[in-house]
């Protein structure tokens, strides 16, 4: 991907991003995620980004964790803003939204949708 410099963004929940996963821009790879690490001090993680030099982003550009579909990797999703002002090695992505539990969702679906509980059981005669 040739030269990159690196930007910063903090989620609340990282679930399924590592070292490696892929920073999309309208699906297309632009960058991979470099480093984690959590901030003591917030409790999010903090991931370091390196974009390719030759994608310019908007100052208020966001980021978002999202997944190929149920079975599928999750990656990160840069949505580029409208700012002219451009972000810069080391500037950081304020505006981001942490993974879905995909598996928390389903099963509360399954919950909703299953089977009505029994029905409580009828007052004692006195």
């Amino acid at each position: 991907m040739g030269e990159s410099y690196e930007l910063v963004a903090r989620f609340p929940n990282v679930t399924g991003v590592s070292v490696g996963t892929d920073v999309r821009v309208s699906g297309m790879k632009v960058g991979r995620v470099i480093a984690q690490e959590l901030d003591p001090a917030t409790w999010q993680a903090v991931l370091r980004l390196a974009i390719d030099r030759k994608v310019s982003l908007p100052a208020d550009s966001s980021a978002a964790i999202t997944s190929e579909g149920l079975l599928g990797g999750s990656f990160i999703a840069l949505i580029p803003g409208g700012e002219e002002e451009r972000l810069g090695p080391g500037d950081e992505i304020i505006d981001t939204q942490g993974a879905t539990d995909l598996m928390g969702l389903v099963g509360a679906v399954i919950n909703r949708t299953g089977a009505a509980p029994p029905p409580a059981p009828a007052p004692a005669a006195e």
